[in-house]
């Protein structure tokens, strides 16, 4: 066991290293005298348990512990302290430690037994974490199975429904032949579409992702994903509009992924739309020192309810009666590959949305990213606090 004791004072060190060493327990210690050095020892990944003091040059009290905790959240720390305030103790334990001694009380039997105590405590907290995450991914596998099978279901019900009539001798007869081709294709699309949104969803949010970064024209990728949605609008009753707050807006970033960013905000909009206006807004703007691009899509649709814009960006918690009993059109993987493309850009989206009164997204981007960024962020409600 490799044991990292973080002590400032040279005779309580050659003391502990002693101890350690008269013990029958296979234990290598090193010292380290400030929290400084601790963490940077803690990123060499060489560490099986830390003896820390409270009391060192750079960091003194509980904030030692939260600060070494964080820095290695699964790293199991024995807490010394000089003090005989009965509450250290316990608020070490509160703050990430595993164990505490009072250092006029320390023997080699005690500290040995404290430090393997330490470690197979947190072996077991450690244990017990995988194996909760474990059941809720299980939990969520199987609900998400599940509305998938509900999903597919509809369209391979009409399928075998069409396929059975032309299979009868009165279908060879009948005329409908092209009716029921351009169904059947339609309900196939349908399902290629879930499966390839899935397949989508599930590469971006595994951040295995390979992306394609270089200079993209925001105002090309605008038109040329309007251009896709213009034939599938409500023709005469949607006006679909775009407008650049210059032209050729330019950022850095993954080229297909915007424009796949932008198809399926507009996209979402228009399931909403039934009569009135899409529009498209850009535009640059600097902050912090950084230039952003904004594409917001707004539209006079049927808005949506606060209880639905909070389950906005995640997959499958939309639809087949995951919010009661209102019907949700999607199953919201087209927001939550959006939430993953705006994030390894850097950015955020937001929506505003009031039911009878329309929906705003707004998708805001770094501009002068050289690589992506990892991680996601959720879909936050505009005018919704960021967190610190």
């Amino acid at each position: 066991m490799r044991v990292l004791i973080v002590e400032d004072d040279p005779a309580q060190v050659r003391l502990i290293i002693q101890l350690l060493k008269d013990s029958a327990a296979d234990i290598e210690a090193r010292a380290v005298d400030s929290a400084a050095s601790a963490l940077a020892a803690l990123k060499q990944n060489d560490v099986d348990v830390m003896i820390l003091d409270l009391t060192l040059g750079d960091s003194s009290g509980l904030s030692t512990v939260r600060t070494l905790a964080r820095g290695a959240r699964d790293l199991p720390i024995v807490v010394l302290t000089a003090s005989d305030d009965p509450d250290i103790g316990l608020q070490s334990l509160r703050c990430g430690a595993q164990d505490f001694l009072r250092k006029n009380e320390i023997n080699g039997t005690v500290l040995v037994r404290s430090v393997l105590f330490a470690y197979e405590r947190k072996r077991v907290q450690i244990g017990q974490r995988e194996r909760r995450h474990l059941r809720e991914a299980v939990r969520e596998a199987e609900r998400v199975l599940g509305i998938v099978g509900h999903e597919l279901r509809t369209p391979l019900a009409a399928l075998r429904a069409t396929t059975e009539y032309l299979l009868t001798p009165e279908a060879k007869e009948a005329a409908e032949w092209d009716v029921f081709l351009h169904s059947m294709h339609n309900e196939v699309i349908r399902m290629a579409e879930l499966v390839n949104n899935m397949l989508e969803a599930a590469r971006l949010n595994s951040r295995r992702s390979m992306w394609c970064w270089g200079p993209v024209n925001l105002s090309e990728a605008c038109e040329e994903a309007l251009n896709v949605m213009r034939p599938l609008v409500a023709h005469g009753r949607v006006e679909l509009r775009c407008i650049h707050e210059r032209e050729n807006l330019h950022l850095r970033g993954d080229a297909n992924a915007v424009q796949r960013l932008i198809l399926n905000l507009v996209s979402n909009s228009a399931k909403f739309t039934n009569e009135g206006f899409i529009e498209l807004h850009t535009r640059q703007y600097l902050h912090r020192g950084h230039p952003w691009v904004e594409v917001r899509v707004e539209d006079s649709g049927t808005g949506i309810s606060e209880e639905v814009v909070s389950k906005l960006g995640e997959a499958f918690m939309l639809s087949s009666g995951a919010l009661g009993s209102d019907y949700v059109k999607g199953t919201g993987l087209g927001l939550s590959i959006c939430k993953a493309i705006v994030a390894v850009h850097g950015g955020e989206l937001t929506v505003e949305s009031e039911p009878g009164k329309g929906t705003v997204f707004t998708a805001r981007l770094r501009a002068d990213l050289e690589e992506p960024l990892r991680g996601a962020k959720r879909v936050r409600r505009s005018g919704e606090r960021r967190a610190a």
